[in-house]
Order: structure tokens, then C-alpha cells, then sequence
């Protein structure tokens, strides 16, 4: 009985954890796969795909548990400062990208058929180790916000950061008392914030996590549908092999 619950238990983590990297990744790597490097809508869509596919296989939980063994090695908590646990995670994922995006590149092109761009492959792995470190902190931090929201472990990031919001309104407050309208205002609604997600029922943080996944999918399909599709090299292999089956099909056929 127990080893049932444990394995039902991982397997929340393993579609949970995967799924709150993905909402929160999958449009950036979009954004700039296109509209950066120039890779077609089809290879993004394979690398996504295929990125999406290997974090649900495995990857995301190694992802996930190198990330918290790296913070035990750190002595980083939820309860350490946003601060420290941004950079922590920024520096991690940016390692990570640069491991797994080589390869994912690699095989998505040929998977389209098109000659493999190594220019493109480094600007896309230099963007990527870029948004891994940039991203890094965000990502983590809507991982701990999707465990929360979904019930697999309480997490306080959220009401706790809304909290540190409120203490900086404070603290601002007392250097530029002329703005003191102002900051009480933030001061409140952060406080208030801060109580509401803590408040928030089981079913209704679901629902946000739900919300969450369609919004990131919407957001996706809005960046391939708005920037253009841009024209890629084929492999030349298969060039040759189509222009055989062409000027085969083009020859009379003798009686």
C-alpha cells in the first residue's frame, strides 16, 4: 500500500513538474526560434514537441531533481531570498540548455528534411543558454507555483514573494515620503495579495494551474500564426532523390 502512494506520488511530480517548465518556457523558445534565429514554424514546432515529449519521458524530472539536489548543496529553501534563489536556478538552466539544445536542434532539422545550419544551431544554443540564465529563476519559480497550485506540495513562493513586495513598498516608503499615497497603495495590495493566494481553495488553484496551461498553449499558437514562416535549405540528398521521381513521372510512357 505504501509503495503504491509513493509511486502515485512521483508520478504527480512527473507530470506536474514537466508541465509548469513547459507553460512557462515553451512561448519564449517560440518567440526567438523564430523571430531571432530564423528556424522554420515546423523545426520550432518539432523542437518544442520534442522537448515537450522528453520532459514527460524524463527530463523533466531530471531536470527538477538536479535542480533541488543543487539547492541542498547550497543550503537554498523556499524561505531563502528570492534573490539567491533566482540566480541559483538562472545559472542551472542555463547549463542545462546547453546540454540538451544541440541535439534537439540537430534532429529536428533533419526530421524537416533541411540541411542541418550550424550557424542557426549556435545562435540557438547561445539564446538558449541566454534564456536559461536569464529565465532560469522564473522557471523555477512557476515549477514551485504549479506544485502548489495542483496540490502535489505546499509551496508559500508565491504569497512569500508578494509579502517581500509589501516589506519593499515599506522600505520605500520611508525614503520618499512624498510618494507615501502611492507605495501605501502597493503596501496594501500586496499585503492583500499575499493573504488571498494563501486563502485560496484546492479547486480553484487547479483551475488557475489549467488557466495557466491554456494561456501558454494560446500564446504559442499566436507566436507561430504572427511571425512569417521563413524558407529553408532542404537536404540536397533529398532534393536529388525528389527531382529522380519528378523527371521519372515527367517520361511518356511507351506502348
Amino acid at each position: 500500500m505504501k509503495s503504491t502512494s509513493k509511486n502515485k506520488e512521483r508520478l504527480k511530480y512527473r507530470v506536474v513538474d514537466p508541465t509548469g517548465m513547459l507553460v512557462e518556457s515553451t512561448p519564449i523558445f517560440a518567440a526567438f526560434e523564430n523571430g531571432i534565429v530564423g528556424y522554420t514554424n515546423a523545426v520550432s514546432r518539432n523542437v518544442r514537441l520534442f522537448a515537450a515529449g522528453a520532459a514527460y519521458l524524463g527530463l523533466g524530472k531530471l531536470l527538477t531533481k538536479g535542480r533541488e539536489y543543487s539547492r541542498e548543496r547550497f543550503n537554498i529553501t523556499e524561505d531563502s531570498l528570492e534573490r539567491v534563489q533566482h540566480i541559483h536556478d538562472a545559472l542551472y538552466t542555463g547549463v542545462f540548455n546547453l546540454l540538451i539544445s544541440p541535439p534537439m536542434y540537430t534532429i529536428s532539422q533533419i526530421l524537416e528534411g533541411q540541411t542541418i545550419d550550424f550557424k542557426k544551431m549556435k545562435v540557438a544554443t547561445g539564446l538558449a543558454i541566454a534564456t536559461g540564465i536569464l529565465n532560469g529563476g522564473p522557471m523555477g519559480y512557476v515549477i514551485d507555483i504549479f506544485r502548489d497550485f495542483t496540490g502535489v506540495e505546499e509551496n508559500n513562493r508565491l504569497p512569500n514573494s508578494l509579502g517581500g513586495l509589501a516589506n519593499t513598498a515599506k522600505k520605500a516608503y520611508f525614503w520618499t515620503p512624498t510618494s507615501g499615497r502611492f507605495f501605501d497603495y502597493v503596501l496594501r495590495k500586496a499585503e492583500n495579495a499575499a493573504d488571498f493566494t494563501r486563502s485560496l481553495k484546492p479547486r480553484t488553484k487547479k483551475g488557475l494551474a489549467v488557466l495557466l496551461t491554456a494561456g501558454s498553449l494560446a500564446l504559442t499558437a499566436g507566436i507561430y500564426s504572427v511571425i512569417p514562416d521563413k524558407p529553408e535549405e532542404t537536404n540536397p540528398s533529398q532534393q536529388g532523390i525528389e527531382q529522380i521521381v519528378e523527371n521519372f513521372n515527367q517520361q511518356p510512357s511507351s506502348h
